[in-house]
């Protein structure tokens, strides 16, 4: 009797003589077993092996990194939660350098924030990808300001010219340690009625920018996305194998996780599938009624894959035809 409560207690599957216990069990092995092999066959990939490595040194680099921005994006963020504007100051910055330096501001506020979003990051990539001269928005290319320069000529910008990311490198770290000093004067930064005192703790944090350990690293860091680049374009089904190993992942850990993780994963599939239906039907209704009332036609939309997500397009100012109707050279009916 005491042999038989045991084994009840020990959270095992257990056998009740019919054997389905233990086959659940070789099954579980098995998976994890194929998972396991298709893992080390995809380690077995000296190039996806390379770039997995290049990825961990870019990662330790731009935490490096990030500890020198922190500073100045909590400074553009203290800026904004007092409604601040930045303002012209003689023998500080040039009048021409404000717009830029205003860009500077609202792209620093959006970086290394507590929880992801449409703009906002929890780390710092969207300014490093803005040093290479890549363009945020493709649609407001023409328009946008690149707080950097060097990207009014975009034919014939080279994103890879390494010469023409040192300089926009040069451009930042100048602009840093302009709003640093534009932080330390008077009438730097103002809202309506009053200057805007910046924390001194904020600003002792920006005056210890190391702007030579700072260059040194991003340059690392753009040799090693390049490197990593190359070594994508010469391995053929690099982005295959990058799947097959996340889906042996996928694998292991279900096989592994306990019977109670999965029902609650199991509940959470479901009630995102009805909240994706719930999403669709939202979808459908405003389709049928634009295109009705806008291009008079009659649509029916069958239901999409599970697999596909459903979510409405980024639009801009523009709005979701806008850049369409510019290009008919239709007038916008803004307002």
């Amino acid at each position: 009797a005491g042999g038989g409560g045991g084994g009840g207690g020990s959270g095992n599957p257990v056998d009740d003589g019919s054997g389905g216990g233990s086959q659940s069990q070789r099954l579980l092995e098995e998976r994890r077993r194929l998972a396991e092999q298709r893992i080390q066959g995809v380690l077995e990939n000296g190039a996806l092996v390379e770039s997995l490595k290049i990825e961990q040194r870019c990662e330790v680099l731009e935490v490096g990194m990030a500890r020198m921005l922190l500073p100045f994006a909590e400074f553009a963020r203290c800026v904004d939660g007092k409604k601040g504007r930045l303002c012209y100051v003689e023998d500080v910055c040039e009048v021409e350098d404000v717009p830029y330096l205003r860009e500077l501001m609202r792209r620093l506020k959006l970086v290394l924030t507590r929880k992801p979003g449409a703009e906002t990051s929890t780390g710092i990539r969207p300014l490093l990808v803005d040093l290479q001269g890549i363009p945020r928005d493709a649609s407001l290319s023409t328009t946008e300001i690149f707080p950097f320069g060097d990207d009014k000529n975009k034919n014939n910008r080279k994103d890879d010219d390494f010469t023409a990311v040192q300089n926009r490198l040069t451009n930042l770290v100048t602009q840093l340690k302009t709003l640093h000093k534009l932080g330390k004067t008077k009438g730097g930064f103002q809202d309506d009625k009053k200057d805007i005192d910046i924390p001194y703790s904020t600003l002792r944090s920006c005056a210890n920018f190391d702007d030579e350990l700072f260059t040194a690293q991003y340059l690392d860091w753009y040799t090693l996305v390049k490197k990593q680049r190359e070594l994508s374009q010469s391995c053929h089904g690099f982005e295959e194998l990058a799947e097959t190993m996340r889906q042996a992942e996928i694998e292991m850990s279900i096989a592994m996780a306990p019977h109670a993780s999965l029902a609650n994963v199991k509940q959470r599939l479901e009630n995102y599938e009805k909240d994706r239906m719930k999403r669709f039907e939202v979808l459908k209704e405003v389709l049928r009624d634009v295109c009705l009332r806008e291009m008079d036609l009659a649509i029916v939309l069958k239901v999409p894959d599970k697999d596909l997500v459903l979510d409405l397009p980024r639009t801009n100012c523009l709005g979701l035809f806008g850049v369409k109707l510019l290009m008919e050279g239709e007038t916008l009916p803004l307002g």
